[in-house]
């Protein structure tokens, strides 16, 4: 689970200089929980999440969501993996020799 934060937060790999205001995941609604956005994660029990930890599932539902934006190194995120394994397939797929039965 991904820290939920009332404040600032950044990327922590290194070179990206990315921060928001507030945690992204905060902008959508949990898919786990069902907490509105701009409120924190709850266990069954009503209880907040230790250390305002947010579900998973909110993490990727705000990735869906683009609530992350772009990211600047062109690492993070659902879309850049995407785009790196289908850059990926076609290089292997050019680099396979192609068979002829002639």
């Amino acid at each position: 689970m991904a820290a939920a934060k009332l404040r600032p937060v950044y990327c922590t790999r290194e070179g990206c200089s990315k921060t928001w205001d507030q945690d992204p995941a905060l902008t959508v609604a949990c898919p786990d929980c069902k907490a509105p956005p701009g409120s924190p994660c709850k266990r069954p029990s009503e209880h907040p999440l230790p250390f305002r930890e947010i579900h998973g599932a909110r993490d990727l539902a705000a990735d869906d969501a683009f609530a992350y934006g772009p990211c600047p190194l062109g690492h993070c995120g659902k879309r850049n993996k995407e785009a790196r394994e289908a850059r990926e397939s076609a290089r292997q797929a050019a680099d396979e020799p192609q068979l002829s039965f002639i």
